[in-house]
């Protein structure tokens, strides 16, 4: 059986149970063993939280080990999110994935290999294009169905190219999937993703969907 993996889990604030879950997963700089689970809480959603800010909802930010991709963590990030849903009263219909960079490559793969488990999903510079470290493999982004989707992408990311994105809102196109695609102008890599997370538009966008 898969072990879970080192993580954060903050607690909701206001609200009442059952609970909404977002889950992040971070870029490939703040991977690692649990030693440094403090990385994790960089330019995003733990940052947000972090700042005094509240969500009505759990926060599930858990570790990638070293040297692998989100992708390669399916398994262990399926038995982390099944533990925190055992420990905690959270509404299953109410769980939803955004991811940075590195992350938003992972939250694109977990989505696609779990269409039915998310109320949503939110990728900040990440796309389903392949990439040496972030997707071995390229991804059809038409396979998440039906699910909510969010892309955010600065048009200054020296790091993932606004064509990659490009790419992947021209692919839903043509396969009818329905979504919302936000571009910055300026914004670098990590600029991109405190700019995003620090927005709480996202936060009501996720709160508000609810898996059928």
């Amino acid at each position: 059986m898969s072990q879970p993996l080192p993580h954060l889990l903050y607690e909701p604030t206001g609200g009442s149970a059952p609970y909404p879950l977002i889950v992040y997963l971070h870029g490939s700089g703040e991977r690692g063993d649990g030693s440094n689970l403090d990385a994790v809480k960089l330019y995003a959603v733990c940052t947000y939280l972090e700042q005094g800010n509240t969500l009505p909802a759990y926060v599930l930010a858990p570790q990638c080990p070293l040297k692998v991709s989100w992708g390669q963590a399916i398994s262990r990030l399926d038995r982390t999110i099944d533990d925190v849903i055992a420990a905690h009263d959270i509404d299953q219909r109410r769980i939803t994935v955004t991811g940075f960079s590195m992350g938003g490559y992972g939250a694109w793969s977990y989505v696609t290999q779990n269409p039915n488990r998310f109320a949503a999903l939110l990728p900040v510079a990440g796309t389903t294009l392949q990439h040496e470290i972030f997707i071995p493999e390229p991804i059809d982004p038409c396979a998440i169905g039906d699910t909510p989707l969010w892309m955010i992408q600065s048009m200054g990311d020296p790091i993932v190219h606004t064509d990659r994105s490009d790419a992947v809102a021209a692919k839903l196109n043509e396969c009818g999937v329905e979504y919302t695609y936000t571009r910055y102008k300026a914004e670098g890599h990590t600029e991109a993703a405190r700019r995003a997370y620090a927005d709480p538009a996202i936060y009501e966008w996720l709160l508000k969907q609810v898996k059928a």
